[in-house]
């Protein structure tokens, strides 16, 4: 997917490297309209969840580190949240 954000503070930007919470605040608000609306839907829900996990998953690590867990176990750590997500799916 090659959508840009064609307004806003991230004008121009790939959909894909917009922070989720804008995505999320953008779907919140009313005045959204198609296509924009379709896009992020379809960004956030077809096809795209794994590589948005794998993203959050590299910030959740570097702030874990930040606050002095290792490298180990902060990778202990996001396994358990992935496990937690796999029962929840079921």
């Amino acid at each position: 997917m090659n959508y840009q954000m064609p307004f806003g503070k991230h004008k121009g930007s790939l959909i894909e490297d917009v922070p989720l919470s804008y995505l999320e605040w953008l779907l919140s608000q009313d005045w959204l309209k198609d296509p924009m609306k379709t896009e992020i839907n379809t960004f956030l829900f077809n096809g795209n969840f794994d590589k948005l996990i794998t993203k959050m998953e590299g910030i959740i690590s570097d702030g874990l580190q930040s606050r002095g867990m290792t490298e180990g176990e902060s990778r202990s750590f996001l396994l358990r949240l992935y496990d937690l997500r796999k029962n929840n799916d079921k």
